[in-house]
């Protein structure tokens, strides 16, 4: 799901300058600067508003304002179409606004509708470098909001055109931070508030993560009916319904997408509209509803077309598409939607430093080799050009094979990690650490006597074999007093005798346990992610998915559905 960046970075600014009035007059010379101001906002014909911003930029220039030349080149940028003219008026504000000057405002704004343009054009040094001039910007003039504004905009670029979603995630939860205790101080907090929720949701439904997906689009979707900001509403309930989707609630999905492209198209925001045929198409798929399926990826396919790019969650449409053609044996829309799916692959590598593995994982690349001499010999009878078609079908399927082996490698790594695991947990009991005390050096050590090492060491073969570690908020303190020690020697006794600390020592028989239960226990297979985290003391499902990884080199929900997949003969 995407935002229309313009309207983050943008729009926003204008609420600024609260700038209405009536058509005073059309001799500019000699009004003040707040009369020409008003007559500028006021005017509709473009001619007039340059001869006002021009008359405007003179005066700042006769009386040596700094600040209001500035403002004046602010009223050019929006009178222009080309990228390079914004640019230059951009570079002619932040000029003029250098030290000593200490406008709020300036050059802050510039520097960060600078970087916009930049980023559209994909110079995203150049965009991250006036992201990064803009906060330093901010913080000299002690703005505090344009601060949170300029790293919100670095944590766009970073998870829309780069794909670090893991670390504008980082970002989007310092902005955050910052809004939540402002978020009622003025329309313009509350807006910036409303973006940091949404990308907070996105992000976390980008990152599989999807009860904090929810948790956000619905904080999102109550302050913007507070609010009464349709838009972003229908951007909420849109993104809720993808989360639906992807957790299989396919019926539940198609409800709030009817619901919320309305408001999407109403507002004119042709991305966010391709994102939902997109999830339209993936419900109906998920209900094996092909023909619906079908119609709403060729819808997604011909905004795509008008937008002439798309984005990397929304490319397993093709794949999708490119099987139901060869199934109905239409050689020609199968051969459609195969240049159209490499045309857009091809401009992802360029705007995209990282594809989503989606694109990759979704579609297999060996049927396109398969099938390729078989749909080209079809098409010969129709295609003069034949020989030249089946060059480049041919460094097509090479150049998709090579990305196809490289997600294979990466799926096989995975894999082996999980039967390794397996077959560890089927095959072999975990190897007890060595616990054997040699008094003359152990004493020494630990400073211990050998007959309370060896009281602790049993009283904690009970606190494994009873499984006392499952409780939530275990503490060294709380244990201690369980096994009626005090915390210095236990630590010193785990570090010794189990090889790590106290925390690693917990989590490690967490997770071991866990590893065993789901793979007897198919209920519980079944709960989410933040369930079984409660299940086995854990306070929250980001530090029991740390806590996996960190132990097993596995997240959770993939280990999870590799079971599910071995239990259902896949």
């Amino acid at each position: 799901m995407v935002l229309l960046r313009r309207t983050v970075v943008c729009t926003v600014y204008l609420f600024i300058f609260n700038l209405y009035g009536q058509n005073l007059s059309k001799n500019f010379e000699h009004k003040t600067f707040n009369e020409l101001r008003d007559l500028y906002y006021a005017e509709e014909d473009t001619i007039i508003k340059n001869q006002i911003s021009d008359a405007f930029i003179n005066k700042a220039k006769r009386t040596n304002n700094q600040s209001k030349l500035a403002r004046g080149y602010y009223y050019k940028v929006f009178l222009q179409e080309k990228k390079e003219d914004k640019i230059r008026y951009y570079d002619s504000i932040i000029n003029n606004t250098n030290p000593p000057l200490k406008n709020e405002f300036f050059p802050v704004i510039a520097y960060l509708e600078k970087g916009y343009l930049y980023e559209v054009d994909l110079r995203f040094m150049d965009a991250t470098d006036c992201y990064l001039k803009a906060k330093q910007e901010a913080r000299i003039r002690g703005n505090d909001f344009f601060q949170y504004k300029a790293t919100f905009s670095i944590a766009l670029l970073e998870s829309e055109r780069l794909g670090e979603v893991e670390d504008a995630l980082k970002l989007y939860k310092e902005c955050y931070d910052f809004i939540i205790t402002k978020k009622d101080e003025s329309e313009l907090y509350t807006q910036f508030y409303e973006y940091v929720l949404f990308s907070l949701a996105d992000s976390y439904k980008s990152l599989g993560d999807l009860e904090m997906a929810s948790y956000y689009n619905r904080l999102g979707y109550k302050q913007t009916l507070i609010t009464q900001n349709m838009y972003l509403n229908g951007c909420f309930i849109l993104n809720e319904g993808a989360n639906l989707t992807l957790k299989g609630n396919y019926k539940a999905s198609l409800d709030s997408i009817k619901i919320a492209l309305p408001k999407i198209k109403k507002s004119g925001d042709k991305f966010n509209e391709m994102a939902a045929y997109y999830y339209y198409g993936k419900a109906y798929s998920g209900l094996n509803n092909q023909k619906q399926a079908v119609k709403y990826f060729i819808k997604q396919d011909s905004v795509a077309i008008s937008l002439d790019q798309s984005y990397p969650e929304l490319m397993s449409a093709y794949p999708y598409l490119i099987n139901y053609y060869r199934s109905i044996e239409n050689k020609e829309l199968q051969l459609k939607y195969t240049n159209r799916y490499i045309e857009l692959d091809s401009f992802l590598q360029v705007s995209y430093k990282k594809l989503s593995k989606k694109i990759r994982k979704d579609y297999e690349i060996p049927t396109i080799i398969e099938d390729r001499d078989e749909l080209i010999s079809t098409l010969k009878r129709k295609n003069e050009n034949i020989q030249y078609n089946f060059i480049w079908v041919s460094v097509i399927a090479l150049l998709i094979f090579v990305l196809a082996c490289y997600q294979y490698i990466l799926r096989k790594r995975l894999r082996r990690k999980f039967n390794l695991l397996i077959e560890k947990d089927v095959n072999t009991n975990d190897v007890e650490i060595e616990t054997s005390i040699t008094k003359d050096t152990d004493e020494i050590e630990l400073g211990i006597s050998q007959e309370i090492v060896e009281l602790i060491l049993e009283e904690l073969k009970v606190f494994e074999q009873n499984k006392k570690y499952l409780k939530s908020n275990l503490t060294l303190q709380k244990v201690a007093q369980q096994l009626n020690t005090n915390s210095n020697y236990l630590s010193k006794i785990i570090n010794r005798f189990k090889n790590k600390n106290f925390t690693q020592y917990i989590n490690d028989l967490r997770i071991d346990y866990i590893v065993k239960e789901l793979q007897v226990n198919s209920q519980l297979r079944k709960y989410t992610i933040s369930a079984i985290a409660t299940e086995v003391g854990f306070n929250n499902s980001e530090s029991f998915s740390k806590a996996f990884y960190k132990k097993t080199g596995l997240k959770p929900s993939y280990f999870v559905k590799n079971l599910n997949d071995i239990n259902s003969g896949r």
